[in-house]
């Protein structure tokens, strides 16, 4: 059983809170990304609630993930951490259902392991992108997977 209770739900970009908005923008700026976000398939906002062990960092996260045709990009911010920026070049990641990876077994959880180079750094890193099961997270992976199809056309 996950430590963590996630609740996933579809919005746009603008719906996002101006602490979130922000560091998408500078990300965005500092990496000279362009205009990445002009072209977005879908944007889902994860609440993600400890459910156990508490005083281990965060007890609630909350994620915002943006997908466009060819990025993938996600800020978090937890309720003792400020928000962050992160995003890959699909071509650039290889991008797995968690339920599907080895982890699962020991460590149950939802969501998307993204394994790559994220923008700006210079090592491979592995993440997860938690997601809830309600219908806009079910859809979200299934967007991502079809840009990532569809970049191999």
């Amino acid at each position: 059983m996950s430590t963590w209770k996630r609740t996933t739900r579809k919005l746009d970009l603008l719906d996002i809170q101006i602490d979130r908005q922000r560091p998408f923008y500078k990300h965005i700026s500092v990496n000279n990304l362009g205009s990445i976000l002009n072209n977005i398939i879908m944007c889902v906002e994860t609440e993600s609630e400890r459910k156990s062990g508490a005083g281990l960092g965060d007890s609630t996260v909350t994620s915002n993930v943006v997908l466009t045709p060819s990025w993938i990009l996600w800020v978090t911010r937890g309720d003792k951490t400020p928000p962050t920026a992160n995003s890959v070049r699909l071509e650039n990641a290889q991008v797995k259902d968690y339920a599907d990876t080895p982890e699962f077994a020991s460590d149950p959880d939802n969501g998307l392991e993204i394994s790559g180079i994220l923008t700006g750094k210079s090592v491979p890193s592995r993440v997860l992108i938690g997601l809830g099961d309600e219908a806009d997270a079910k859809a979200f992976k299934a967007a991502v997977f079809k840009a990532i199809e569809n970049l191999k056309k």
